[in-house]
């Protein structure tokens, strides 16, 4: 099973909190301190199996609202969403509400209960640290340490208290334990029964007259009883009775009402007023509002209005904004006349200084274009430079072409006599390969290979090999490899161990086999002790003959029998109880014998096998030694003969390859010294006269003296030929320099000149174009485009004058045309004279605004008028809909008018009021008895008769409470007569106390044997336990506490202590073997949790794999520790899913960092923080109930609030006060 998502809806301090946990890999929970860590872990259990009913995480939220939720998957895929909520009815739901049975839930917990749950696969930090902690309290015994991790119970503990509740019954030489107690006072008592006697006939005469005072006083309070409930019968009745007459003349009452006429419903009258209220509101608001639509009627009737003035009313105030700026306008329209004439004249004097013969037109000054203008201005910027740089072209080219000439004739002479290319090219290719230690390493390798053939044949000649192997059969011979010879060594060294261990295993086993017998002879020497079985049937012989003497017939003969059953009780109580011990002992023994028996029967087939093994092992070592080649060595020794061998075939090996190296040296020597005499016989250089004898040696041996010589020759050679050819590379370079600048040179001449002849081109064509004469000077064209512009500009601001004059004239006639048809749309004449007009102009706006005035108040009247009678309407309707509702009223009451309603609802009225009568009355007697059965007592009966026969029924209660005090006397009497001279009783009480001792020494006797079976069953299983499981969990444990150490640990060492007993030691890296007492407390943390681990496979073998979740357990775990532990639960998140919490931020780093990616799932809880109770801005969640006022109310009243049930309770003592109610202290 696995939490898909986990929602913490409600609980503890977390709300609407999802955890989605559907991911494979390791989950890990971080939450800081009061982030609520501990809530989320308890909501994991709390969730699967129950919220208990007391729970300390209802203080947030209340304990009606704790809920939790979350989506389950089991193996097969299904999934499972479920809500758990904190009540008795119901508490499992599905999201839509409806109520999901606990056994589909069930299904998917794989049978797994809550304690397993809690136990196994949950551990916290305190739990691995006791865990830790037991290993090391227990010393490494192996069957505790399995069977409580297997279990996470603390096994040491069980014990601890088994061992307590031995020494608590039973110490050998003790006083204070219970059955030691028990025995002293048997012991005690019997002798204080012994020593009482008395007549037997007094006792039992004094016994008969107690008996009959007590039988009389019994009567007696029978009839008193009797009669206290006939006294209490006719008081009842007596008081019933005014309640009877008032509830009789209630419902006469009612009766009547019933008869006058039908009765109004419970609502009729306030139905009635309501309605009557409507029509009283209706009649008032139609008065109001026809009052209003007549007022406003002759008001609107005053009113005038000009619709022709409302038409016009805008176009008037616009004239009216007008008039000021066409004032402006007719001013301005002088001013630009005048500008026109002066821009005019500049234009006309200007045009005639640059083309005399042309007038001014229509189209006046034409402006040269633009861009020609720009153009002619570019080109004569451009012509001084142009003409300087013709002439530095044509200087420039003919001082180059004098140079050129000198550097020609210089080269022509050094090419004079120069020899072949070729040649000298080869001899320097030649002479570049050559190897600069050539001479060297081959001299070296000759060397090196005669040496390396003296050792080969040293080692070959030296014994040990075997008088008939051939060197060459040596070389090639299988022999074992080194990893082979390590595991046979190994299991040499495991199987000498096995062979020591057991031998001393087989003597420790030998040595407690002869403790037990010794013991066990001693016990069967003594005397066999009762049976419990015994010790009943005398139990019961006494019990009964007890009986017969407290039903008082017993004589003499039947007390002296009583008395001897009473002994042969004791007697066999007191054996049982002395041989208890003994028993318990003889048993333990018995199965201690047997284990050790079959303990060294196991150790001797061992040792059988294990000398069997060592056989084999020597038939497989000497298997892996060829039979043709060398005797195989001693164990010991296999290492060095190896070494030898394998040095034997890497001379061999190194050998031929020096030999190959050395014929490949001599090749390339003796081919170099041929090449070396070609080419320079080829270059004409005369090799007769160099020291050697011969030119072309035939070994590699005289290529040494001869390579050097011609080396020498060659690099002389290539020295000439490198200088020669430097002195032209010169030459012929200071040539091709100045055949380039030449031809730079000559090419920039050109382009000089023919820059110059298009500039003219283009200067011959712009100024054509803009009208001056080709071939003028730049200057003079330069002069004459400003005066050109400086009177297209004053044409251009006459031109601009004539269009500012044009545009206030048609201002002005616009103005004039618009105050016309005004005038001519409002019936009024329009003046003449412009001043008039503007008179005229300004009443027509005062008149137009008074009309506009008119008009709005006319609307607002009309739209008031139009509310009025559509709220007169609705007020009209409203009315109508009253008087159908009244009359449905009467309708229903079954009257005719309001008046006979008002009766039928005073009648209602006055019913009501006699039921309430009836119901008190009723009420009354209810707490007496049944009406029926009341009015049925008293129907035939007057006051008066039921007064005598209560008074008659208490007298008769006071005569018998008379009597029966009177025989109480009499009892209370003859009891302290019986006990005045019951020394028999006295005897007989012992006897009682007696039989109770020795029932209790016989019961606790039987605990000391359970307990101290227990605690050897206990043991039992847990040595069961380790004998079926140590081997794989073992396996399993150490190599996760080898991984989780880092390799610091390697191995558990399972042993045998002093005692023969089966610990558990741990192997450091380097093979000491640790006892578990020398562990720090971080290494046995891992031990416990490594143990832990391995036993969570069988869950997963049985199909009951279940989330693991873990609280906080790398406390005592380093960071390189911490990430091992991370990879281990990752690799067992595939079978486990792993929830790990932590309020330690830097283990999300770490998983996000050891694992691989996406398989560390990091969720922060946030940080809780508690409300301040009482605060104004701090209130708790929206519940049923407001808590935050009553807990604050509750602080002042000295009041607490308790914080696993959420309920108050007062606290009035002193000192601190308790957080918890006195009912959950309990």
């Amino acid at each position: 099973m696995r939490f898909e998502r986990l929602d913490l809806t409600a609980f503890g301090p977390f709300t609407d909190l999802v955890l989605d946990l559907g991911e494979p890999g390791v989950h890990l929970v971080y939450g800081p301190n009061e982030a609520g860590k501990t809530s989320a872990l308890e909501a994991t259990r709390s969730l699967l199996y129950n919220i208990p009913h007391r729970t300390p995480f209802g203080f947030l939220h209340g304990m009606p609202n704790l809920r939790l939720g979350a989506v389950l998957s089991d193996d097969g895929g299904d999934t499972l969403e479920l809500i758990r909520h904190k009540r008795n009815k119901n508490p499992l739901t599905r999201p839509d509400g409806s109520t999901l049975q606990e056994g589909v839930l069930q299904s998917f917990l794989n049978g797994v209960p809550e304690e397993v749950f809690a136990s196994v696969f949950t551990l916290t930090r305190e739990e691995l640290y006791k865990g830790g902690q037991n290993l090391i309290r227990g010393e490494g015994d192996v069957g505790q340490a399995l069977y409580s991790a297997r279990s996470g119970q603390d096994m040491n503990a069980v014990l601890e208290r088994l061992e307590e509740r031995q020494k608590a019954l039973y110490l050998r030489k003790g006083s204070l334990p219970q059955l030691n107690s028990a025995l002293a006072e048997l012991k005690e008592t019997s002798a204080a029964r012994e020593s009482a006697s008395t007549l037997t006939e007094d006792f039992m005469r004094l016994k008969a007259n107690a008996r009959e005072a007590d039988k009389r006083f019994k009567e007696l309070d029978d009839l008193l009883k009797n009669a206290e409930s006939a006294s209490r019968h006719w008081e009842a009745l007596a008081t019933a009775l005014p309640s009877l007459r008032l509830r009789r003349q209630a419902l006469a009452a009612l009766r009547e009402i019933d008869s006058q006429g039908p009765l109004a419903g419970s609502d009729a009258e306030k139905r009635l007023n309501a309605l009557e209220k409507t029509l009283d509101l209706g009649d008032q608001q139609q008065h109001r509002l026809e009052n209003t639509l007549t007022s406003h009627n002759a008001k609107l009737a005053e009113l005038h209005v000009d619709d022709r003035l409302l038409e016009i009313r805008e176009e008037v105030e616009a004239l009216v904004r007008s008039v000021e700026s066409i004032g402006e306008a007719a001013l301005s329209l002088d001013a630009h006349t005048h500008d026109r004439r002066e821009h005019r004249a500049r234009a006309k004097s200007l045009l005639r200084q640059v083309r005399p013969g042309d007038e001014l037109g229509d189209t006046g000054v034409s402006r040269v274009p633009g861009p020609t203008a720009e153009r002619l201005v570019e080109l004569a910027k451009q012509y001084p430079d142009l003409r300087i740089r013709a002439a530095d072209a044509r200087r420039q080219v003919e001082e180059k072409d004098r140079e050129l000439s000198r550097g020609s004739e210089a080269l022509a002479r050094l090419s004079e006599g120069e020899g072949e290319d070729g040649e000298g090219d080869a001899l320097g290719a030649a002479v570049s390969e050559y190897p600069a230690t050539l001479v060297a390493d081959l001299g070296k390798a000759y060397e090196e290979a005669a040496k390396q053939a003296a050792r080969f044949d040293a080692l070959a000649a030296e014994p040990g090999w075997g008088s008939d192997i051939e060197v060459a059969d040596l070389l090639s011979i299988a022999v074992p490899g080194r990893e082979e010879v390590a595991a046979m060594q190994g299991r040499f060294t495991e199987h000498r161990a096995d062979l020591k261990n057991h031998r001393s295993a087989r003597t420790k086993a030998e040595q407690a086999l002869r403790r037990s017998q010794n013991e066990l002879n001693a016990l069967r020497t003594q005397e066999d002790p009762p049976t419990l079985g015994e010790l009943q049937s005398a139990r019961q012989e006494r019990d009964a003959l007890w009986v017969r003497v407290r039903e008082g017939g017993a004589d003499a003969e039947l007390l002296l029998d009583f008395q001897s059953s009473l002994a042969k009780a004791d007697g066999l109580a007191d054996r049982l109880r002395e041989s208890a011990e003994a028993v318990a002992n003889r048993l333990t023994l018995e199965n201690q014998v047997q284990e050790r028996e079959q303990n060294l029967r196991d150790q001797e087939e061992d040792l059988d096998a294990l000398t069997s093994l060592e056989a084999e092992l020597d038939r497989e070592w000497a298997a892996l030694w060829p039979a043709d080649g060398p005797a195989a060595p001693a164990l010991e020794s296999a290492g060095a003969a190896l070494d030898r061998l394998e040095k034997l075939r890497a001379l061999h090996d190194g050998l031929g390859e020096r030999q190959r190296t050395l014929t490949a040296s001599e090749e390339a020597a003796l081919a170099l010294n041929a090449q070396l005499v070609d080419l320079l016989i080829a270059a004409g250089v005369a090799v007769d006269a160099m020291d050697a004898v011969d030119v072309q040696p035939r070994t590699g041996a005289t290529a040494i003296v001869v390579l050097p010589q011609l080396k020498a020759l060659a690099e002389a050679e290539l020295d000439r030929r490198r200088r020669a050819a430097q002195e032209k590379t010169s030459a012929q370079a200071l040539v091709d320099a100045a055949v380039k600048d030449l031809e730079k040179l000559q090419v920039e001449q050109e382009r000089a000149e023919g820059e110059k002849t298009s500039w003219q081109l283009e200067w011959d064509r712009v100024t054509t174009a803009a009208g001056f004469e080709s071939g003028s000077d730049p200057e003079e064209v330069r002069s004459g485009l400003a005066l050109l512009e400086d009177a297209a500009d004053a044409w251009d601001k006459a031109r601009a004058a004539k269009e500012a004059v044009d545009r206030e004239e048609q201002r002005i006639a616009e103005f004039d045309q618009r105050l016309t048809v005004v005038f001519d749309r409002s019936g009024r004449p329009l003046p003449q004279e412009r001043a008039e007009r503007a008179r005229a102009l300004e009443d027509l706006h005062k008149d137009t605004e008074k009309n506009h005035a008119a008009a709005t108040k006319r609307d607002d009247l009309e739209q008031t008028m139009e509310s009025a009678r559509s709220e007169l309407e609705e007020t009209l309707a409203e009315r109508d809909s009253a008087d159908k509702k009244l009359a449905a009223l009467l309708s229903e009451t079954a009257v005719s008018s309001t008046t006979e309603l008002r009766k039928a609802i005073d009648r209602a009225r006055d019913a009501e009021q006699e039921r309430e009568r009836i119901r008190q009355a009723e009420k009354q007697l209810a707490k007496i008895g049944e009406i029926d059965d009341l009015e049925e007592q008293v129907r035939n009966l007057s006051d008066t008769e039921i007064d005598e026969h209560a008074e008659q029924a208490r007298g008769e209660f006071d005569e018998v409470k008379q009597k029966r005090d009177q025989a109480h006397i009499a009892l209370t009497e003859a009891n302290g007569k019986l006990e005045r001279i019951d020394s028999t009783a006295e005897a007989a009480r012992l006897a009682e106390r007696e039989v109770a001792l020795t029932e209790q020494i016989t019961d606790q006797s039987e605990e000391y044997v359970r307990v101290t079976l227990a605690k050897k069953i206990l043991l039992e299983r847990m040595e069961e336990y380790r004998k079926r499981h140590q081997g794989p969990v073992l396996r399993r444990a150490e190599d996760l506490f080898a991984f989780l150490t880092l390799g610091e640990f390697t191995q558990l060492y399972p042993d045998l202590d002093d005692k023969g007993g089966n610990v558990l030691r741990v192997v450091r890296r380097g093979g000491q073997v640790v006892e578990i007492t020398e562990l720090s407390e971080g290494t046995a943390d891992q031990l416990y949790l490594a143990l832990r681990l391995a036993s969570l496979e069988h869950y997963d073998e049985i199909g009951q794999p279940m989330p693991l979740v873990l609280d906080d357990v790398f406390m005592t775990f380093d960071d390189q520790r911490s990430e091992a532990a991370l990879r281990v639960l990752d690799e067992m998140s595939d079978r486990f899913q792993i929830v790990l919490f932590t309020h330690h931020a830097h283990l999300g780093r770490l998983a996000e960092r050891a694992l691989p990616s996406g398989r560390a799932h990091v969720h922060n809880l946030p940080r809780y923080t508690p409300p301040v109770l009482g605060s104004a801005e701090d209130t708790l969640p929206d519940t049923s109930t407001n808590d935050a006022p009553r807990r604050h109310d509750a602080a002042e009243r000295g009041e607490r609030i308790c914080k696993s049930c959420g309920e108050q309770f007062a606290h009035t003592g002193r000192g601190r006060p308790p957080v918890r109610c006195p009912k959950c202290r309990e």
